[in-house]
């Protein structure tokens, strides 16, 4: 009896385990970043459990709040390297802004549920 159990809940685990990575979603936006803070993406993902942002290009992006500022100051973002990575585990309701100092940068932002 602890067998059939045992093997009933293995199987339930791997089923629903199997479902939920069939229902696993990315969405994939490239965002042109100017010298204004800008939404990435401009519509979030709803349920989106992680975002992604890679700088394609090769000037600094900063991210921060709706206030971010390129610069260093109090209000400054995370500066995102030319060709480089930030990855948070930021839900839908948090919106991240992006800006760069001068002109404009192209960011690809994935989301992920």
């Amino acid at each position: 009896m602890k067998r059939k159990l045992l093997i009933i809940g293995v199987l339930f685990f791997l089923m629903i385990g199997i479902g939920y990575a069939l229902t696993y979603k990315v969405l994939t936006t490239v965002v042109s970043v100017g010298v204004t803070a800008t939404a990435l993406p401009a519509t979030a993902m709803v349920g989106r459990e992680y975002i992604q942002l890679q700088n394609v290009g090769t000037a600094t992006i900063f991210v921060g709040d709706a206030n971010v500022t390129a610069d260093t100051a109090a209000t400054g973002g995370t500066q995102i390297l030319p060709y480089a990575y930030w990855i948070k585990d930021y839900d839908h309701t948090i919106v991240v802004y992006g800006i760069v100092a001068a002109g404009t940068q192209n960011g690809v932002v994935e989301e992920g549920k």
